[in-house]
């Protein structure tokens, strides 16, 4: 990928991210949560419409409300930390679980089997991503071991040796000139 285009990436995913965090402009009022927890979260229908198969399918049918030229969208089956966190990635392609407190969290808990649900329903998304040989070891272990992954074992197996090839450098890209301590890594 030519220089240019990764610093270009970069630029709109900063952009993105400066986007997300404002609160100028927006034409989407999302209520998430319920009751005394309910947050008003804005955004800009033409990137979450964008960016998103989720979002573009409500646009596509009649939105439920239109006030004051802003879309509404109310989820309160959704915790808005959760909501916040998957608009980030919308934008942003990246996800920071810094602020959280680990799986003991409900929101996370959430998050996490809303996410592990739609991998092993749609695994090609994550295995085709560029982003598959950078999984953390132990989560792979845990998606492989999972009995719903709707994937052919020689596409997973595939992957698997191009994950272990990127864990480690010093292993020939050829099969053929592997030697056993290569084999046993």
């Amino acid at each position: 990928m030519p220089l240019a285009t990764i610093a270009n990436d970069f630029q709109i995913e900063r952009e993105n991210h400066t986007i997300c965090s404002s609160d100028e402009e927006y034409d989407v009022i999302i209520y998430a949560g319920e009751n005394e927890s309910v947050k008003e979260i804005y955004a800009y229908s033409l990137i979450i419409r964008t960016r998103s198969q989720y979002f573009r399918t409500e646009f596509s049918k009649k939105w439920p409300e239109k006030k004051d030229g802003k879309f509404i969208f109310k989820k309160p089956n959704i915790p808005p930390q959760l909501f916040i966190i998957s608009l980030r990635f919308i934008y942003c392609g990246k996800i920071d679980l810094t602020n959280l407190l680990g799986f003991e969290h409900e929101s996370f808990t959430e998050f996490w089997n809303f996410y592990l649900d739609r991998i092993c329903e749609e695994p090609l998304m994550l295995f085709n991503s560029d982003k598959f040989i950078k999984l953390n070891a132990l989560l792979l272990e845990f998606l492989l071991n999972r009995d719903d992954l709707n994937l052919d074992e020689i596409i997973v197996w595939n992957n698997l040796i191009k994950w272990c090839l990127a864990q480690h450098s010093n292993i020939p890209q050829d099969v053929k000139k592997w030697n056993k301590e290569d084999v046993t890594l």
